[in-house]
């Protein structure tokens, strides 16, 4: 993409970053990557970042509009992995092309310094930086899950499933196989560098069994009444009294074969048996984009809507087909 007449996009001096910092806020940095929102919030936080942080972190450019710093980029790459953590345009300059400039200069940079993938972690309401990032290739990895909200009982048995205990080690294992059968196009990078972004917080591990044959694995979660999915407290079953929380974690991964049948309520089930009370607000992530597409109109005949996650991965392949 070629960039527009006006705008420039360069390395950054420590003045020209400080100058475009001032003009930006702690919410604007907080879009990619909270911890260079929260340097902004801090005293002297700025010219810390525009002197020190930045700079020796990774490679920083500044996009300029008639020579004046208007926005900045910030990339770290680690082998032929570059992570684009702060992408921001000061307010009065945006829509005016200075973001898409920026991202594909970093892209020609990082193609000619041979990486091979590119991603962020992005707020999902951020809609102008977000299309503009699918304009440029980028795809979102997982962007969705179902929840259930109601104090009925989810009306499946588990038949012939049941779970076992199981170490991280086996939900890993099972994340690796799904997302190579769901989500072909990223399972290099996720598996190899990613896979610590999209694993489950603390929770209890399962593997889902059916006719004593393992089909799966699933992490039962639970969350403060409320509180959003940052907040997960671990599952201690021993610990739940009468004033347990009812909102419920649930992420699911499974063998293909039984993708889109009912298997995969008696393995869901199975574990929600493995709580005391019944949750009133049930979060269901399953393993991968194929696996929900598949599966999407019997959770919905369940009484399961889509949500949006609210940070969504995007990845780029830089890799020559």
């Amino acid at each position: 993409m070629p960039i527009p007449s006006g705008i420039q996009v360069v390395p950054a001096k420590p003045l020209e970053l400080h100058r475009i910092l001032g003009q930006l806020s702690a919410s604007d940095l907080d879009q990619l990557d909270p911890l260079l929102g929260d340097w902004m919030r801090r005293f002297l936080g700025r010219q810390a970042l525009a002197a020190l942080v930045l700079p020796t972190s990774g490679s920083v450019f500044v996009g300029l509009r008639s020579l004046e710093p208007a926005g900045f980029i910030f990339v770290e790459r680690n082998h032929q992995i570059a992570h684009l953590r702060a992408w921001a345009v000061a307010p009065d300059m945006r829509r005016r092309g200075i973001a898409s400039a920026m991202l594909s200069y970093v892209e020609r940079y990082a193609r000619n310094r041979g990486v091979q993938w590119m991603y962020m972690r992005i707020q999902s309401g951020n809609t102008p930086a977000v299309q503009t990032a699918l304009g440029a290739g980028f795809r979102r990895y997982l962007p969705q899950y179902l929840r259930r909200e109601s104090s009925a009982l989810l009306n499946v048995g588990a038949g012939d499933a049941y779970v076992v205990s199981a170490p991280d080690a086996v939900l890993q294992a099972w994340h690796q196989h799904e997302v190579s059968q769901g989500d072909a196009w990223a399972a290099e990078l996720i598996t190899d560098t990613l896979l610590p972004y999209v694993l489950p917080d603390p929770g209890l591990t399962y593997r889902c069994m059916l006719n004593d044959r393992e089909v799966g694995a699933v992490r039962v979660s639970i969350l403060r009444a409320g509180d959003h999915e940052a907040d997960l407290l671990p599952v201690d079953v021993a610990l739940l009294g009468r004033a347990a929380p009812q909102h419920v974690s649930l992420w699911f991964w499974c063998d293909p074969s039984i993708w889109n049948t009912p298997l995969e309520f008696n393995c869901i089930r199975a574990a929600l048996n493995t709580l005391q009370h019944t949750p009133n607000l049930i979060d269901l992530h399953i393993g991968s984009f194929d696996h929900l597409k598949a599966s999407l109109p019997q959770w919905k005949a369940l009484g399961f809507k889509p949500q949006i996650t609210p940070r969504w991965l995007m990845l780029k392949s830089l890799i020559p087909k």
